[in-house]
């Protein structure tokens, strides 16, 4: 645990306190009303959806996307109102993507008590507060049960996160508190990265009419123009970008030029090479945005391999440090519950699903440690709650010794339902028994090759998400991953142990009772790679669960460890524990380019990342499979679809194919 000092905003992200009156929504730390009480839809349409002509634009997209960027997400109107604009007038291959940034995001039950008065919004407002973000400084993406919208909820500083963002903007909503209640955000510096954001057709609109507003953003580069405000309201304004604007920043300042990804347009045709939780959810989640998928794996049914367990549980373990790491897995965890949600009632029909929570048990020492920095600098329970022992015996209905925290939204899956699930839709062919031995570039087209050196497909887009076999091809040789077995153990339950109602973790787990059995876990095989399973890894999981459960391992010891079932899973994971995302790079191109790096210095200007076409990589998830990989394949997605990154910059490059190479370059490894 850390110090005191050593506290990161990621654990201090302030809610919005806020005062409301029927329909009146007030900032008390702005002294300042968020929308017209009494005309708040009416006054966001003429203001932002009005002056973006966004209606007329919604209804001339073929299969394009379009992007708005918004200063100040607050209560969510606007961006609820233009999802459902873009539902009437769009046509169904377009594609939304909304960026909002929100520094003192408002709690969920303040959210949902204000939305109560736009029951014509109600389809929508339901939907963001079935899935609204932890008050956890981070980047969040709620994809809309129309697959092509897309909200992006990025809470933090905006002055801040905007500068590592490097989105394709066609419109701004500008819309935070009044310039002279708070002037932190009408910076010049926000003016100039948005800007640099946009294009020659980008839009503006904002409520306000201010001099230094309007003077700040044609200095950025807006032509600016004043027009009749809304209601009592005198002025507002509006603008669009000047054709002739050079941006202020290089997109090298940005994102270094050995982690660029240039815009490709792609046809729509695509291979994902494995069946595991990555290779089934990338294919769901293209299928469900209208690609046509075909789905390759060795094995005869998906999910038998590293995701062929019984149950997997979606989980996270919020950290006090602000690290990609970290704000990886706190995007991916609540991606993932996201997901889930929508697919459960077909889940829990094969009774494959259930959102039981989670119990993290933890000594008295570190839970003292907890307590203290929840209390002061995260008062929010969506996310977690800290319990004591008698609460955690509660809520597990089974005794318990130790408190911990309780992650009231994990949930258990069934692997093999949810692939029945995802492989059903469609746009995916799953192709079972294809051993892929190699993949030739023949002129614009990958040509994949079996066992029995036949080339079976011929397509323009690759994914790999075949584990650790994609060290088989050449360039894959130089990720440095590495297996690591682990084994479960399935135990049957019986009436005592039957009580308990959610998932349990401390040096490992164990799951409430799923077709009268407890899933049990799991080993690390460091230095015995055996995918046999062992007695004594049995025993060493039933003296965990001693550790943190005793009561229900005194209820479980009396099963004969030689009569125990289970599995073995062959985790795959990098030396840094990150998974690898992203496009392949060419290796010897990197070298060549960016060997200056040895020296820890470019002296001339860095080209352009070099990566080889159309193929890309979602690999080495470790034992976390099932909650990240679905994050991974929105990155996936926006990477081929250029639209903007669910995920920050710094993000990005830590899970980047090519973080190795440049690594090993600075090192004077390579």
């Amino acid at each position: 645990m850390p110090s005191k000092n050593s506290i990161h905003p990621l654990l201090t992200l302030k809610p919005a306190q806020v005062n409301i009156h029927t329909q009146t929504l007030k900032s008390l730390t702005f002294n300042d009303i968020y929308f017209n009480p009494s005309q708040a839809i009416e006054e966001s349409q003429y203001v932002f959806l009005k002056h973006n002509q966004l209606a007329q634009r919604f209804t001339h997209l073929t299969n394009e996307n379009f992007v708005i960027s918004e200063s100040g997400f607050g209560s969510g109107l606007n961006c609820l109102l233009a999802i459902d604009l873009f539902e009437k007038t769009a046509p169904h291959t377009a594609h939304l993507q909304l960026i909002s940034y929100e520094k003192y995001p408002l709690l969920p039950s303040d959210l949902a008590k204000i939305q109560q008065n736009w029951p014509q919004l109600k389809p929508y407002s339901h939907f963001l507060q079935t899935h609204y973000p932890p008050l956890v400084q981070g980047t969040y993406t709620l994809t809309w049960p129309n697959p092509n919208i897309q909200l992006i909820l990025i809470w933090g500083d905006i002055n801040t996160n905007i500068q590592t963002r490097t989105d394709t903007v066609d419109a701004w909503f500008l819309d935070g508190f009044a310039p002279n209640k708070n002037p932190h955000m009408w910076q010049q510096k926000l003016f100039v990265h948005m800007a640099r954001l946009s294009h020659s057709k980008t839009t503006i609109a904002t409520f306000t009419a201010a001099s230094n507003v309007r003077r700040g953003l044609e200095q950025a580069g807006f032509n600016m123009y004043k027009t009749k405000g809304f209601g009592n309201k005198r002025e507002m304004l509006h603008g669009k970008l000047q054709p002739e604007h050079k941006p202020a920043y290089h997109l090298n300042n940005i994102i270094p030029a050995w982690y660029k990804l240039e815009a490709t347009k792609r046809n729509q045709t695509l291979t994902v090479i494995g069946a595991g939780i990555a290779g089934c959810t990338t294919a769901y989640l293209f299928a469900t945005r209208g690609w046509r998928v075909q789905l390759l794996d060795q094995a005869p049914a998906p999910m038998l391999a590293a995701s062929g367990n019984r149950s997997a549980v979606i989980f996270t373990k919020l950290s006090p440090f602000d690290q990609a790491h970290n704000r990886f897995h706190n995007t991916a965890y609540h991606c993932a519950l996201t997901h889930l949600h929508q697919l459960a009632p077909q889940l829990i029909q094969h009774k494959a699903y259930e959102a039981c929570g989670l119990l993290s048990l933890l000594p008295d020492d570190q839970l003292k440690q907890w307590r203290k920095l929840l209390e002061h600098h995260f008062k929010n329970d969506t996310l977690i709650r800290i319990v004591n022992a008698d609460q955690a015996s509660h809520i597990a209905q089974v005794p318990l010794t130790q408190g911990g925290l309780f992650y009231s939204q994990s949930c258990w899956v069934w692997p093999q339902k949810l692939a029945q699930v995802l492989l059903t839709h469609p746009n995916i062919t799953f192709l079972p028994q294809q051993n892929v031995t190699e993949l030739l570039r023949d002129n614009a087209l990958w040509s994949i090759i079996n066992s029995n050196q036949t080339s079976i497909i011929q397509t323009e887009t690759v994914i790999l998400c075949n584990s650790f076999s994609v060290k088989n091809f050449p360039f894959c040789q130089y990720l440095p991953m590495k297996t690591l077995p682990g084994q479960l153990s399935y135990l049957p339950s019986n009436t005592h142990t039957q009580k308990l109602k959610t998932i349990l973790s401390a040096e490992g787990y164990i799951t409430p009772a799923i077709n009268n059995q407890h899933i049990l876990g799991a080993t690390y095989r460091i230095h015995n790679h055996s995918t046999e399973l062992t007695t004594t890894d049995h025993i060493d999981n039933l003296n965990k669960l001693k550790k943190y459960a005793n009561s229900v391992y005194e209820n479980l010891k009396t099963t004969p460890t030689n009569t125990m079932t289970g599995s073995i899973g062959i985790r795959c994971q990098t030396n840094d524990y990150l998974p690898v995302v992203g496009p392949i790079p060419k290796l010897q191109d990197y070298v060549h380019h960016y060997k200056e790096l040895r020296t820890k210095k470019l002296t001339t200007h860095p080209k352009a990342a070099s990566y080889l076409p159309g193929l890309f990589i979602n690999t080495a998830h470790g034992s976390k499979g099932f909650t990240q990989a679905w994050l991974a394949a929105e990155i996936l997605f926006a990477q081929l679809n250029n639209q903007p990154l669910p995920i920050d910059t710094s993000v990005y490059q830590a899970i980047h194919p090519a973080r190795f190479i440049m690594r090993d370059l600075k090192r004077g490894k390579l």
